[in-house]
């Protein structure tokens, strides 16, 4: 049984002297991590250029792109399906234009695990290795066993062709999978060697093991105790290897915003921060992740270790970002573009982009809110808030100066009520939490 019961769980520190190596157990799952009490000095990260993008959900308009059925989880989605095709092939044009060594995908990577859109994606992913790109890729929860792999017709859909975890690996196997140091036979969990030195570790927290139980997608995230276990073995390696790690998956494991873990636990691997802990004290000093569709980065402190947690934003949700990561002397530095303006120039698509996303979150709030009896002019008024503060947070290095709050005391008292309950949340999407999102350096010492 994965989950162990809490009246088993071991919540002190067992110290094994012999080895050097004590346990931290995870109260809320039952994991057991382990990290070598010995280890004070973390290994230098080795240079390297590389690119990090996440979410690109690719959708093939052959499924169906015109009928209402579509059309309906268009505009309630957030994410522009109908672009993700040629928002992926510019992306890739300026990958292979920076001079990166490799890429890094975060996971998404279809619009819902469709078998067309994988293998359209893994055609196009072979322009970055003819350019002698390395590409590594993990999946997100979209992207196996998905129920919600539909064509759509008139006012109807149908199921289409999903994959499965092995298929899923061999239709990526030149992205990571077939020329991995080692896998993990109980997940699509691997590791890679993208430089001399670095070892990148990519981990498969996905649950599509359950879909086929539940009939439908699991969004949240966690990992299966042989998982665990095998990330000890790999870290315990690295150390003497004298090899640096860092770790890219789909679900995040340090808070992106306050109180993240308690209102938007699905973002955020179960047991995140035992998981970061862990992590941290075996010197892993960076993860990248996806899933959120923001742009942003989080830091966590441990007993004096720390771990990043470098989220990037989808390339079918504005900004459509790319990270450029260069490690030097140590240090990483960060830039990130949107190819938003660049795709299209001299058009209105990056506008149009934004107010599309926005909108979502508009058509979202005003359903909720047309059950409440509230006037309707107030209504749009809170929904804009809450579309303003989310498009905030996608784009990241948030500014709550820049938040515009209306005239209370016109509300209705249901109006007033409803606007100041999600001002509260706005507010933290609003507030960045340090560090900086898009553009930094981060001294990995």
């Amino acid at each position: 049984m994965f989950l162990m019961k809490q009246k088993h769980l071991i919540i002190f520190p067992v110290f094994v002297i012999a080895t050097g190596i004590f346990f931290l157990g995870g109260c809320a799952s039952g994991y057991r991590y382990s990290f070598n009490s010995e280890t004070e000095t973390a290994i230098p990260y080795p240079d390297a250029y590389f690119a990090v993008i996440s979410d690109i959900h690719i959708f093939d308009p052959s499924l169906g792109s015109a009928e209402a059925a579509f059309q309906k989880v268009l505009n309630l989605s957030g994410k522009m399906f109908l672009d993700s095709i040629p928002l992926m092939d510019y992306a890739l044009d300026h990958i292979i234009s920076s001079g990166v060594s490799f890429v890094l995908i975060c996971g998404d990577l279809t619009k819902d695990g469709e078998l067309i859109n994988h293998q359209i994606l893994a055609e196009r992913l072979e322009r970055l290795t003819d350019a002698n790109i390395a590409v590594y890729v993990t999946p997100g929860n979209h992207d196996i066993s998905n129920f919600n792999a539909l064509k759509f017709s008139e006012n109807k859909s149908e199921r289409v062709p999903t994959v499965t975890a092995d298929e899923f690996a061999q239709i990526y196997g030149k992205f990571g999978f077939n020329s991995a140091v080692l896998r993990d036979p109980n997940s699509l969990s691997y590791l890679a060697e993208p430089s001399d030195g670095l070892w990148l570790l990519s981990l498969d927290s996905n649950r599509y093991r359950e879909n086929n139980r539940i009939n439908k997608s699991v969004t949240p995230g966690k990992f299966r105790r042989s998982t665990i276990k095998w990330v000890n073995n790999i870290l315990q390696k690295a150390q003497a290897s004298n090899k640096a790690v860092m770790v890219m998956m789909h679900h995040g494991v340090v808070d992106h915003y306050f109180k993240q873990g308690v209102t938007r636990p699905a973002f955020l691997v179960r047991d995140y921060k035992n998981f970061a802990r862990f992590l941290a004290l075996w010197n892993v000093r960076v993860v990248f992740t996806g899933h959120y569709h923001a742009q942003d980065i989080s830091r966590a402190d441990y007993n004096g270790k720390y771990i990043y947690d470098i989220q990037t934003g989808s390339t079918v949700t504005p900004p459509c970002p790319i990270r450029y990561i260069e490690l030097k002397n140590n240090v990483m530095h960060i830039s990130s573009v949107s190819i938003l303006d660049g795709i299209y120039p001299g058009t209105d698509f990056a506008e149009n982009a934004y107010n599309f996303v926005r909108d979502s979150f508009i058509i979202s709030v005003t359903k909720n809110l047309r059950r409440r009896s509230i006037p309707e002019d107030e209504i749009k008024i809170i929904a804009q808030a809450r579309a303003d503060a989310a498009m905030a947070h996608y784009y990241g290095d948030e500014d709550i100066s820049r938040r515009s709050l209306p005239d209370l005391s016109l509300f209705s008292s249901k109006g007033r009520s409803a606007f100041e309950q999600r001002q509260r949340r706005n507010d933290i999407y609003w507030t960045d939490l340090p560090p900086a999102d898009n553009n930094l350096s981060l001294i990995l010492d």
